[in-house]
Formats: C-alpha cells, sequence, structure tokens
C-alpha cells in the first residue's frame, strides 16, 4: 500500500470534515440503518447521512473513494465524518496483513501518535480498529483518526474516521460501533 493514497485518505477526510453542513441535532450512537453496497455493508449511527456520490465528484475528490458518510452535529465546528477508500491489490493479501500494512503506512504522517488499538472482526478476519493522532498535512491541524481496513477479493478498503482531538465521548462510541458494524461480501454475480 502506499502512504499517498492512505495520507491522501486522511487528507480528504479532514476536507469533508469541513465541507458538508448539517443541522445541530445530537449524534446518537444508535444505529438507524446499515449502509450496504455491493462490496460492503455497514451500520450507521441515527444522526448521519450517506454523501452522494454527485456530492463527492463535485468536491474533486480522488476516485478511491468508494463512499463517505457524516454525522449531522458539528464538533468543535466540524462534522465527523468517515470516508470509504478502496484499492485493487497488487499482491494476494488477507485482512489481517492488509490492516497491519494500512497502520504502517501512517505511522510517518507529521504528528502521528497511537492512541489505542482495538482488536475487531471483519467477516471473521482478525483486524484493528487502529485510533491515533495526525496531521494529514503540515499546516493542518492536528486530528483524532480512527481507521480500520480489510480485503476481500484483490481489493482492499479503508474506512477512516476524522475528529477534532478533543471530542465528546458519544461521537468516538458512535464512530467506534460504525467500524465494528464493517462487513465485506463478494459483489453479486450476475447469472
Amino acid at each position: 500500500m502506499k502512504r499517498g493514497i492512505v495520507a491522501g485518505s486522511l487528507l480528504l477526510s479532514f476536507f469533508l470534515t469541513g465541507c458538508f453542513g448539517g443541522d445541530d441535532s445530537e449524534t446518537n450512537s444508535a444505529c438507524s440503518d446499515p449502509y450496504k453496497a455491493d462490496a460492503f455493508s455497514v451500520c450507521l449511527p441515527s444522526g448521519w447521512n450517506v454523501l452522494t456520490k454527485e456530492e463527492l465528484l463535485k468536491s474533486g475528490l480522488p476516485e478511491d473513494v468508494a463512499a463517505a458518510f457524516q454525522g449531522e452535529a458539528p464538533i468543535s465546528g466540524q462534522f465527523p465524518i468517515v470516508t470509504v477508500t478502496s484499492e485493487i491489490l497488487r499482491e494476494a493479501m488477507g485482512t489481517k496483513d492488509y490492516s497491519k500494512a494500512s497502520i504502517a503506512s501512517v505511522e510517518t504522517l507529521p504528528g502521528y501518535e497511537v492512541s489505542d488499538r482495538r482488536r475487531v472482526q471483519v467477516s471473521g478476519e482478525d483486524a484493528e480498529i487502529h485510533i491515533f493522532h495526525a496531521q494529514p498535512t503540515p499546516d493542518a491541524p492536528l486530528q483524532r483518526f480512527y481507521q480500520v481496513s480489510a480485503a476481500s477479493n484483490g481489493i482492499g478498503y479503508t474506512f477512516t474516521a476524522a475528529l477534532p482531538v478533543a471530542s465528546p465521548k458519544e461521537a468516538e462510541e458512535g464512530i467506534i460501533g460504525l467500524l465494528e458494524s464493517v462487513t465485506l461480501s463478494s459483489p453479486e454475480r450476475e447469472e
């Protein structure tokens, strides 16, 4: 995995955090509805919205963004966001190895400091929720990131959330719940 892809994903998360609006309703960590794509699904907390492909394209975001979710309630003036990026893997790799590679790829970012690592199962395979502080770029403010990566059928997926460093516990719990709910599935094939 290239560091540029992951750094770009972090910058994307940071960019989206400030760009899309919402109302002032409180973010709730309870799941309202599952979001299902061809290759993955997640359980969105209530008060979270799916950003449309049109919104992503209008913002000039990289094509590796498969989906993005945004909380409706701002935290310190920023809206919490989760981006999902995907990449075709050059060599066969399982979720455990892809998760380790993803963690290693962000360790050289400015201001990087690991806060926590939590074990999680993604479709029955071991992965980690990697919680860390970093700056997406040297001139950006320090952010807290929550990231889980998994691989399936030769494609790697990284789910990245960005929050301000000082965020309410409820916001963190909602993000962690979303990341714990990640499931990868094989795209349905027409017969």
